[in-house]
C-alpha cells in the first residue's frame, strides 16, 4: 500500500454558487470565495481516499503545526514540536523533531497559509464518454520557488456546487484524491496532538 502524501490535505470547502458560463471574473470570483471561507480558519476535519481506493483515512489538524493523520495501519501525530509515527501493527512508535522544511510542514502551508500561496489558473468543464461532467478549477504557486507542487486542481461536482476531491500535480505526475466529511474549525483541545505510548509499545526516539 503506497503512503499517502500529506499535501494532499487542501483547499476544500462548501460552495454555494456556481456559474456555468466561465470567464477570468468566475474563475477569480470562484477563488475568492474560497479564500474567504478559509480566511479565519482554525482547525479542520475530514476523511480522504485515493481514487483508486488504495488507501483512506482521515485528517484531523489545527494552526500551528498541530495534526492527527490516521490511515492503514498508522497513525501519525504532530504538536508542533514533536512527531510521534505510530504503527500499532508493529508495536513500536517513531518519536522525531518537527521540521518546517519537512514534507508534512504543508498541511499547515496549505490549510492555514495558502491564501497567499496559491493564485486562479484556469476554470473550465471537463466531460466524460458516459455523459458525466466535473468543473475544475486549476490553482498555481504564486512563487514556484516556494511550492513543492506544480499545480492543483480542485473537482467541483456540477449536481452539489460542493468540491468533491483535489488533483495535485508535480513533475509531470498526478495524484486524485476524493473528500468526505469535510468540517471547518472544530472545536479540539491541544491535548488531543499529544501521544502516550502504552507500556507494551516501543519507542524508537530520533530525536
Amino acid at each position: 500500500m503506497m503512503k499517502p502524501k500529506l499535501s494532499i490535505l487542501v483547499f476544500l470547502c462548501f460552495l454555494t454558487e456556481l456559474s456555468v458560463a466561465f470567464s477570468q471574473h468566475d474563475k477569480d470570483k470562484l477563488f475568492a470565495n474560497i479564500k474567504s471561507q478559509f480566511s479565519n480558519l482554525q482547525s479542520i476535519s475530514m476523511d480522504f481516499y485515493l481514487e483508486d481506493n488504495t488507501v483512506k483515512g482521515n485528517l484531523l489538524a489545527k494552526k500551528g503545526n498541530k495534526y492527527i493523520i490516521s490511515f492503514g495501519n498508522r497513525k501519525i501525530i504532530s504538536d508542533g514540536k514533536t512527531i510521534w509515527n505510530y504503527n500499532p501493527a508493529n508495536k513500536n512508535v517513531i518519536v522525531s523533531n518537527f521540521e518546517t522544511d519537512s514534507e508534512t510542514a504543508s498541511i499547515e502551508n496549505l490549510f492555514f497559509s495558502f491564501a497567499n500561496s496559491f493564485k486562479p489558473s484556469k476554470l473550465y468543464k471537463n466531460s466524460s464518454s458516459n455523459g458525466y461532467s466535473e468543473y475544475f478549477l486549476e490553482l498555481i504557486p504564486a512563487n514556484k520557488d516556494e511550492s513543492n507542487l506544480d499545480m492543483i486542481k480542485l473537482m467541483i461536482n456540477p449536481s452539489t456546487k460542493v468540491i468533491s476531491g483535489v488533483i495535485l500535480i508535480k513533475n509531470y505526475s498526478e495524484e486524485a484524491w476524493l473528500i468526505n466529511s469535510l468540517k471547518l474549525n472544530p472545536e479540539v483541545d491541544d491535548k488531543k496532538f499529544k501521544f502516550s505510548p502504552a507500556d507494551n509499545i516501543e519507542i524508537i526516539d530520533l530525536r
